[in-house]
């Protein structure tokens, strides 16, 4: 869809099938039971239920908010949730090809003159500046810009051929195979006869084209509008890349039922923009990406089973407690409460199918609602038993308990069980008895908890000569000599020696 196609899918009989393809955002369904499909339909979904994200292009950038067809202006509609960038180029004097709006660079620029009478040098002295209070930027050439989204798959590029010959041709197609991002880009024109399309098409056959034009197209007479446009569209393998006055969901549907998209430019009211993303265009090219970022892009179930919302913006949150859950088809009785999927038990087997739904608001207050992929679970447990494994998911600690879950490898049926606790696990720490202080055994777990025991006596001292030959311990003595007595305390050995 983000490359202008429409994919259709052919489905076996069942609901299952067909929801899964619904919800994959397919747009047509070749099935061999067109009543299922439409009780699908009108059962299951809501009003303004988005199976297909619409793609947000932004508009040489985005210029709302940066200097007009500067990579940083094209880094700032990607940040905004852009699923695409539109950009112009022109093939100046010297051979490269630079990125421009204008046929001169008057308005954008500090500069003066014709685009293509510059070479890439002489363009690169000057800034992008028509925006005030913004930074100025260089001008870019197409090569930075291929380089910058090279290998990101949610980067594409809607590049508008500016060239008036094509002299380009050859160098333009050098540098998409060099950076290989052809399987990243649309190429679009306002002349569905241009000589640029001509050549290209047939050196670029899996490149997708789209024609620029002021197409009448109304939802007050839509099988005249799509008769006379699908003429010319379908005629040169184009998107439909109208203006955006006049159409709506009628016009966007009956196109769709012929396998074309809708493209419009270039929205720049937010109530008009908040609409064709409800009403399902293909995707829309606007100044403004940053509408998009509060939309919810993809809702999805991941590998916990739980519901993940995710951004134009890439913001994810888990919001399993705020969908709705919405059965396809159950044969063995499942249930959903408490953000947990109910499996019964000694059951007879069986099937189900299911899917989640959110409710979201535009900024413009419309309510509008996201699907996730469909889950389909098979019982076989009923007849050949559950096959359990287990795995600790609360940690038991020396005095509280934990927990173990079990899960079911064949149906997802699951419980827990108390995980007593571990109970202290003491080691021994010894400190020895000394001369003077007493022995004992500290106990200590690796929680922190401790405590003290086997005490021994301290040893006393070891004397020898008046000296403890321990801890060098001196005992006080009284020496006579010389018929006189005097006391001398903590004598060393050495003097008592000498």
């Amino acid at each position: 869809q983000d490359l202008f196609s429409t994919v259709w899918m052919t489905v076996s009989e069942g609901k299952t099938a067909t929801v899964t393809a619904i919800n994959k955002g397919v747009y047509g369904i070749i099935t061999p039971n067109r009543a299922v499909t439409e009780e699908c339909y009108k059962n299951l979904y809501k009003t303004n239920t988005m199976v297909r994200r619409p793609g947000v292009i932004g508009h040489r950038g985005n210029p709302s908010t940066a200097q007009e067809n500067t990579l940083s202006g094209f880094n700032a509609a990607y940040s905004y949730g852009a699923t695409a960038i539109e950009t112009d180029f022109y093939r100046v004097a010297d051979g490269v090809l630079m990125i421009m709006h204008d046929a001169t660079i008057d308005r954008t620029t500090n500069g003066s003159g014709k685009t293509i009478s510059f070479t890439s040098a002489q363009l690169k002295k000057y800034v992008v500046d028509y925006k005030s209070g913004i930074a100025t930027q260089p001008i870019p050439s197409l090569e930075e810009l291929l380089k910058s989204v090279k290998g990101d798959a949610n980067k594409r590029l809607v590049l508008e051929i500016k060239h008036p010959n094509t002299d380009y041709v050859s160098a333009f197609i050098n540098l998409l195979n060099k950076y290989d991002v052809m399987d990243q880009m649309v190429i679009i024109d306002f002349d569905k006869n241009n000589c640029n399309i001509a050549a290209m098409r047939k050196q670029l056959p899996g490149v997708p084209f789209g024609w620029l034009n002021y197409a009448t197209i109304e939802d007050e007479r839509p099988m005249e509008s799509v008769s006379a446009a699908l003429d010319t569209f379908q005629t040169n393998m184009t998107g439909c890349n109208p203006k955006y006055t006049g159409f709506g969901e009628i016009s966007i549907r009956e196109f769709a039922y012929r396998g074309m998209t809708i493209w419009p430019w270039t929205l720049r009211d937010q109530p008009g923009f908040d609409k064709l993303m409800i009403d399902g265009v293909g995707g829309i090219t606007t100044d403004y990406s940053q509408w998009a970022s509060s939309y919810i892009e993809e809702i999805h179930v991941n590998s916990a089973g739980r519901v993940i919302s995710k951004t134009y913006n890439e913001v994810y949150t888990d919001v399993t407690n705020k969908a709705e859950f919405v059965v396809i088809e159950d044969t063995i009785g499942i249930s959903w409460s408490n953000g947990k999927l109910n499996v019964p038990q000694n059951k007879k087997g069986g099937t189900a199918s299911y899917f989640f739904r959110l409710k979201s608001t535009n900024p413009s207050g419309t309510t509008y609602y996201t699907v996730t992929n469909v889950v389909t679970i098979v019982d076989e447990c009923a007849t050949k038993g559950h096959s359990y494994a287990s795995s600790i998911t609360v940690q038991p600690g020396c005095l509280t308990q934990g927990e173990r879950t079990y899960n079911c490898t064949g149906c997802g049926d699951n419980y827990t069980e108390v995980v007593a606790p571990l109970g202290h696990s003491h080691k021994p720490v010894v400190t020895a008895p000394t001369c003077t202080q007493q022995g004992y055994t500290t106990y200590k777990c690796d929680c922190g908890d401790s405590y003290v025991t086997d005490y021994t006596p301290a040893k006393g001292h070891s004397l020898v000569k008046y000296v403890c030959e321990v801890c060098d311990f001196v005992q006080d003595i009284t020496i006579y000599f010389d018929n006189s007595i005097k006391a001398w305390k903590n004598v060393n050995a050495h003097y008592w020696n000498a």
